[in-house]
């Protein structure tokens, strides 16, 4: 399979459903193996739509908790469906295929894409409705015409108009952060998540709207990749607060959400690290008010999972003395000496 193709497909998938696309991937794979290039186009689209249902139920979610804007993305695909706005979007991510029924197609539904995401440039609305036609064309029965350049550019445009939407998807991205704390109920891609700790990277988001983001991880299933970034970016968060108030606040909203998801690498890094949080003579991190409580479940998370970090244990509750932070952990402290004694005597 050319390498080119290969890639575009691998990122087009990216974008959809947390990495799920219904196992359309696997038949764009099978078709382009098989030079099979109309059948490809026809599933590379297919993914294309998934992403597309996945963002008008994302923006309908978030419309639903504000009576000013409820609604406001039914109105533009009511006039298509004909229906009451639970009839043709009624929350599974396929339902928008009801549009059909009234006889109106894909390319109605992407030419009222354009009055959602009015902060896309139109004409790559325009050039959508291109690939549609490609796709059309790569289903009629005299398709035999269509080469591998015909999918290579099928697969380019795709991705080039997913990205200029997810780029103005970040309008209600910011409407989750503001609707957050009212609706517990929220569904997030792995797209919109990596977009997420995109903007967090480069200081778009500020740590209390990132608490929120520790808080889905917690709630619903992310891949792998994604949820790596996330918990790094949460644990350099944790290890950099700059008091005792911020370091307990971090370690409570953004580590404990992620505890399940930290490897003996993560621990590691923290026993370690965390003796290095020094300001005014002071460590803010270790002498923060029930510090104690996060490094305890730390400690049952390594015990019951990674006992290879036995010698890193024993040697952060060694140096908690040496730097004279027993008061802060008097409980897990003797804790951790005890096991070892134990250990030590077997």
């Amino acid at each position: 399979m050319n390498q080119d193709i290969s890639e575009k497909i691998d990122q087009l998938c990216s974008f959809v459903c947390n990495g799920k696309t219904y196992q359309y991937e696997q038949k764009l794979y099978k078709a382009t193996k098989n030079e099979l290039y109309d059948a490809a186009i026809i599933y590379a689209w297919n993914i294309f739509m998934l992403f597309v249902y996945e963002k008008v139920w994302q923006i309908r979610e978030i419309e639903k908790l504000d009576e000013a804007t409820k609604f406001q993305t039914d109105k533009h695909f009511l006039v298509l469906a004909k229906n009451k706005p639970d009839d043709y979007f009624d929350g599974n991510l396929f339902s928008l295929n009801k549009l059909s029924e009234n006889k109106q197609g894909e390319d109605a539904v992407i030419g009222r894409l354009k009055e959602v995401y009015f902060g896309v440039d139109q004409q790559i609305f325009r050039e959508t409705q291109q690939v549609l036609q490609k796709r059309n064309t790569a289903a009629h029965i005299n398709s035999i015409d269509i080469e591998a350049e015909d999918l290579q550019y099928t697969l380019r445009e795709l991705i080039k108009i997913i990205k200029a939407i997810q780029d103005d998807h970040k309008r209600h991205l910011q409407a989750i952060f503001d609707n957050l704390e009212k609706n517990k109920r929220w569904y997030l891609s792995n797209e919109d998540m990596r977009h997420i700790d995109d903007m967090f990277s480069s200081n778009d988001i500020d740590r209390l709207q990132y608490m929120h983001i520790a808080k889905l991880v917690s709630q619903q299933e992310f891949a792998q990749d994604t949820v790596n970034n996330i918990k790094q970016n949460a644990i350099n968060y944790f290890l950099q607060s700059n008091n005792w108030n911020t370091a307990y606040e971090n370690a409570s909203l953004l580590i404990k959400p992620l505890i399940n998801h930290l490897d003996k690498d993560d621990i590691k890094k923290i026993l370690v690290e965390v003796f290095d949080k020094r300001g005014h003579e002071y460590n803010q991190i270790l002498q923060a008010g029930k510090i104690e409580d996060i490094f305890w479940e730390l400690y049952q998370l390594s015990s019951n999972n990674f006992p290879i970090l036995e010698k890193e244990w024993k040697a952060f509750t060694k140096k908690l003395r040496e730097e004279n932070y027993d008061e802060a952990f008097e409980k897990l402290i003797p804790e951790i000496e005890a096991e070892q004694g134990e250990i030590e005597e077997n």
